[in-house]
């Protein structure tokens, strides 16, 4: 989402700079799939009623939905590494099943369901065709294991900026750990981002 918002901005209103990390133009058949899959988690969940729950929320679609997006923000890599195929406590469970289920359950306590089939369905239907006109100056960054927002994702926004006459920048970033990647990387990202944002 915050990408968008960053395009937006740019296109729009012309702000100095934007740093976008791990964004799009718009979302492929591949996220909007996978968005369409956590909307009807929630959505044939028989406590939604047509969005109209009350204080008996749609609790086990919602979890199933985060479940979702959490296997999307992960690399193959940082599940092998985080989980294998070990068992939680010696039982017969897998500890990607724990942690799954653990982070869905988490996330109905604190997270509303009308409101992300809102912002998915936002996020799914926005689309930045052109850059033209825009005198924002940007810094892209992608991450080579993220397979939820690709490199090449990253590196169309780059090039719709230089062919709209602006100033932009295009890193791509090796860590292993996926979409959370820009997340957890503080160190390369933050650099490149003060680099960025100190800059005339």
């Amino acid at each position: 989402m915050g990408g968008h918002l960053c395009l937006e901005w740019a296109r729009r209103s012309g702000v100095k700079k934007a740093f976008i990390t791990a964004g799009c133009l718009a979302h492929s058949a591949m996220q909007i799939g996978l968005n369409e899959a956590a909307r009807q988690a929630i959505m044939r969940d028989p406590k939604w009623r047509g969005g109209d729950y009350g204080d008996d929320p749609p609790r086990n679609g919602l979890s199933v939905a985060r479940m979702i997006g959490h296997i999307s923000y992960l690399s193959e890599a940082s599940f092998t590494s985080k989980f294998g195929r070990g068992l939680q406590d010696m039982k017969a469970q897998f500890q990607v099943e724990s942690y799954l289920n653990y982070q869905g359950d988490k996330f109905t306590t604190r997270f509303e369901p009308n409101s992300l089939l809102v912002l998915t369905r936002a996020i799914d239907d926005y689309e930045c065709s052109s850059l033209q006109g825009t005198t924002t100056e940007f810094l892209v960054t992608s991450y080579t294991s993220d397979w939820l927002y690709t490199p090449s994702q990253g590196l169309c926004i780059h090039e719709m900026a230089i062919s709209a006459g602006a100033k932009s920048r295009f890193e791509l970033i090796d860590l292993p750990y996926g979409h959370d990647s820009f997340l957890l990387d503080g160190e390369i990202q933050g650099a490149l981002a003060r680099e960025f944002l100190s800059g005339p």
